[in-house]
């Protein structure tokens, strides 16, 4: 009996010992998990902030059809110069998004447009909103992330328009008159 009372206490020892083992390598792993978390958070940030500022040159024109064999920066010069008055910008690149898709009748495919200046980038969106030209449409080029949040807040936005306030959507944030809007 003293014999089996030494063996499972021993047992006991052994196992309470690899038990603690195993808690304290689960803590270790949980942390270093949670510092991994935290870096994935912080590069996914960074990536968006990076996405942002390459972005921040960019335009889409929208409504615009499409012509075989078209050189889309030629033709977005043409609209600027004829369409707006503006003769002096450079454009960096311009391209179609997405694939053509055969048999399918489809509105024409937006053409994004990067702009050597932000400066001409932006006298390009101002002019063409405040001409209100129906031939085609000027928007911002925004990453994924910041549309998703825009059209979440589509309605406070267009709430605080209504009440004669200045909504702007900027960077992934909310500004109503100046001032941030949190949830």
């Amino acid at each position: 009996m003293e014999d089996s009372l030494e063996f499972h206490s021993k047992t006991y020892d052994e196992l309470k010992t690899a038990t603690d083992n195993l808690l304290k390598n689960f803590k270790e792993m949980e942390t270093d998990l949670k510092s991994k978390q935290d870096k994935m958070v912080n590069i996914e940030a960074e990536m968006l902030r990076m996405e942002r500022h390459s972005r921040s040159y960019n335009l889409r024109f929208g409504g615009i059809e499409e012509r075989e064999s078209e050189d889309p920066k030629q033709l977005v010069l043409d609209i600027l110069k004829h369409d707006l008055n503006l003769d002096e910008i450079t454009i960096e690149n311009a391209h179609r998004t997405g694939k053509i898709k055969k048999g399918e009748i489809q509105r024409p495919r937006h053409i994004i447009v990067k702009f050597v200046f932000r400066t001409q980038r932006t006298i390009v969106i101002r002019k063409a909103k405040a001409m209100k030209v129906k031939t085609f449409y000027v928007m911002e080029d925004l990453p994924a992330a910041d549309i998703q949040k825009k059209n979440e807040l589509k309605d406070v936005m267009s709430k605080a328009f209504k009440e004669g306030k200045r909504p702007l959507f900027r960077n992934g944030n909310l500004y109503i008159n100046g001032k941030l809007y949190i949830k």
